[in-house]
């Protein structure tokens, strides 16, 4: 009935830590260097203007926002579902400049991914969102498991 608490180094707690400081760099990156970043989003041709601008300030602040929440542990699912949507929209992104043919650098992790090419990039966003959902329904299972299952005993409904 009651099971015992998962150890500090459970495969789930490291691997959301990782994750966690996988985005922590990533966002940290891109905010020590707005200029290039924007350079980056600009090159996708998809944005411009002050949008470009928006999105050049945004992705890092959430980035770096999201990664907290998974390394302190607090509001683990909605960080989860955020790193999601934030690499499918990073995927289908890389894609489309892929087929306009467009030679763009990712922007993901700065200048640490100038040899990232538009394949590896993808593949790496694949691998990434395959574990954060890997991550989100351990997350999601283990949150269910650990709520008390608070029941009235019979006992207590009976009129004496």
């Amino acid at each position: 009935m009651f099971e015992k608490p998962r150890r500090w180094w459970h495969g789930a707690h490291l691997g959301r830590c990782a994750l966690g400081f996988v985005f922590l760099y990533s966002g940290a990156v891109k905010l020590a260097d707005l200029p290039t970043f924007h350079n980056d989003v600009l090159g996708y041709q998809m944005v411009y203007g002050p949008l470009a601008g928006w999105i050049t300030v945004l992705v890092p602040v959430i980035e770096v926002i999201v990664a907290l929440c998974l390394l302190f542990r607090r509001l683990v699912a909605a960080a989860s579902a955020a790193i999601l949507g934030m690499l499918t929209v990073f995927t289908f992104g890389i894609g489309y400049a892929m087929q306009r043919g467009l030679d763009i650098r990712c922007g993901c992790f700065g200048p640490a991914a100038d040899k990232m090419t538009g394949p590896l990039s993808i593949a790496v966003n694949i691998g990434l969102f395959l574990f954060t959902l890997w991550l989100l329904a351990d997350h999601l299972r283990g949150s269910r498991d650990e709520r008390p299952g608070y029941t009235f005993s019979r006992d207590l409904l009976k009129r004496k």
